[in-house]
């Protein structure tokens, strides 16, 4: 039937990386985002009783987080009201691969990711987060010579901004873009995280 042919199928579901968890999404068998759940929205669920206005509604198997801010990472924001979320890792054989390979790379044994991505974007973001998954493991650039790859010398603001939009970060490596002077600047999931990643790169390069 056409209607159940062109259904998407998505699957969203926490994933415990060694600082913390992050959340996956898949949608039609490929990854579409990773965000990066902060501290204070792990907090929603130890605050559930005394801050109704936060809402951290528990279903079997599922959480569904309730706040209203629309900032895009979890590092500033909480979830959107009707986002279900599954406490266990994805079912999926997408997801299941996106696991693997998650854990191999912070056990320091992939370097490389191999994964089917669904990145919805403007041109010249995809542009950018093409380049960025052409850096090596273990290098950075700075965000002028991420413009400089992509043949816009130009447009290192517009490549900064790019960066910032990655919908999947770690597998899309924005951590290894730094500042003009080799300066941590801005990262979703924030700067100490950044670095983290960075010297696991530098420890198993």
């Amino acid at each position: 039937m056409p209607g159940q042919n062109s259904m998407e199928m998505s699957e969203k579901f926490y994933y415990k990386a060694p600082w913390g968890r992050l959340i996956i999404t898949i949608e039609d068998e490929a990854l579409s985002g990773i965000e990066f759940l902060s501290a204070e929205t792990e907090g929603l669920q130890k605050r559930q009783q005394h801050c109704p206005e936060e809402q951290v509604l528990q279903t079997k198997g599922k959480t569904s987080l309730q706040t209203k801010s629309e900032n895009r990472t979890y590092a500033s924001r909480a979830l959107h009201p009707k986002l279900n979320i599954q406490e266990k890792q994805g079912e999926s054989q997408t997801a299941q691969k996106v696991c693997k390979q998650l854990d191999e790379y912070f056990a320091g044994e992939r370097q490389v990711f191999d994964l089917p991505l669904q990145l919805p974007g403007t041109p010249f973001q995809k542009e950018v987060w093409e380049a960025l998954q052409q850096i090596p493991y273990g290098t950075v650039l700075s965000y002028s010579q991420v413009a400089q790859a992509i043949g816009r010398p130009r447009a290192q603001r517009a490549a900064g901004m790019a960066c910032n939009r990655n919908p999947v970060p770690i597998v899309v490596p924005c951590h290894r873009v730094l500042g003009s002077r080799g300066q941590l600047t801005g990262y979703a999931g924030g700067l100490e995280i950044k670095a983290r990643l960075l010297q696991l790169e530098k420890k198993f390069k």
